[in-house]
């Protein structure tokens, strides 16, 4: 097993709430000294020398900018010849370009709401677009920004419910105008008739053929600019997430996220291409039109797909692929004894990560369903 992959397991016990929350931010400090001149806020004190050491002079404002459903492929810069991209290959030009960063579930909204809350999707019970985190005050990025003495807005789609904005203010016209039930159901796995209306253009596509599961879905375009203190036209083939976005923009605003967040800032890895990294990201998938939930690992050159158990008549299925020999992924190397050890290591560093084995969040995300939100 790589032995990057070293991180304590943040399961989903001792996590921090609202009131902890509050208890973290207030404990870290009240003040923060931007040019020489305190002002109140709540979040981490921190000299000027030690601002000046961690993210230079001054705290940037963070644009970060979310493009629906775009693979990492769909770029110029990317070296897609089809596609032009003009704005996004120049931005390219500008900043780092990440080859190997994951989304935490190829679908919105338990993506955008992994990102809000800074864990995996099955540890804020986010299952499908029709979610909503625990609670209206759940600690959020925004929030973490806010407490730090930072403005948080969102304008456009976060796919959020249309109470909730999780710390953010909105601008512009609104786009997140949902009302979530919390509902979901599963296919029954004997059950191969597709649904009315599909284009028969699908009866050419085989599951057999290339698996490309939280692929070409999970793999996202990641660019992060900051002229001032990167060089652009960088590039890094590590492995890494979306949650690591978040820890490096908390890092980068001179503060940090709540200890039982998942994710670790990049902002070491930025400065300095052959700084050590953990090369792992870990996406999951929950929502509607399967028969059982799935959860992938990433590490290094390899990747591991659990698909969990549909009913007590179907057996588990694991996918096992190695991306620099198989990039296309059409060889699934799981049934392979030379690889069992290296299945059972990713299986058991993949329960770690997330706090339970995937078919205990499959059976929590199904008794969810049953039950779904109750709301005036």
């Amino acid at each position: 097993m790589n032995r990057t992959l070293k991180k304590k397991c943040t399961g989903t016990q001792g996590s921090v709430g609202r009131r902890g929350f509050l208890k973290w931010s207030g404990a870290l400090g009240a003040g923060l000294v931007l040019g020489g001149r305190a002002r109140a806020a709540g979040g981490l004190l921190l000299s000027n020398r030690a601002i000046h050491a961690r993210i230079g002079p001054t705290r940037p404002n963070i644009l970060f900018i979310i493009s629906d459903e775009h693979n990492a492929a769909v770029l110029g810069a990317a070296g897609n010849s089809i596609i032009h991209t003009s704005s996004l290959d120049l931005l390219a030009r500008r900043g780092i370009t990440f080859e190997s960063c994951y989304c935490n579930s190829p679908l919105c909204v338990p993506s955008r709401l992994s990102f809000t809350a800074g864990k995996y999707a099955s540890r804020v019970a986010v299952w499908s677009n029709n979610c909503w985190l625990p609670s209206p005050d759940y600690p959020s990025l925004a929030r973490v920004l806010n407490a730090a003495g930072y403005e948080s807005f969102l304008c456009g789609k976060m796919h959020y419910d249309r109470t909730r904005r999780y710390g953010f203010a909105e601008i512009g016209e609104s786009m997140n105008n949902s009302k979530k039930t919390g509902t979901g159901s599963r296919r029954d796995p004997d059950n191969l008739t597709p649904k009315e209306g599909i284009s028969a253009r699908f009866d050419k596509f085989y599951t057999a053929e290339d698996s490309g599961v939280l692929k070409h879905a999970a793999r996202v375009l990641l660019i992060i600019s900051w002229t001032a203190r990167w060089k652009g036209g960088q590039r890094r083939t590590g492995v890494c997430s979306l949650l690591d976005v978040n820890s490096t923009i908390a890092e980068l605003a001179g503060t940090k996220v709540p200890p039982d967040w998942d994710g670790d800032s990049m902002v070491e890895w930025l400065d300095d291409d052959k700084a050590g990294w953990k090369d792992y990201a870990i996406s999951e998938y929950y929502a509607h039109n399967i028969y059982s939930g799935y959860a992938m690992l990433r590490a290094g050159r390899f990747k591991y797909v659990y698909h969990t158990r549909p009913d007590a008549a179907h057996r588990p299925e694991r996918e096992l692929y190695d991306l620099y020999a198989d990039p296309g992924e059409f060889n699934n190397l799981a049934g392979q004894p030379e690889y069992a050890e290296r299945v059972e290591a990713m299986h058991e560093f993949l329960v770690r990560q997330l706090g339970e084995d995937p078919e205990q969040t499959e059976q929590r995300c199904r008794d969810d369903y049953e039950v779904g939100y109750s709301r005036s």
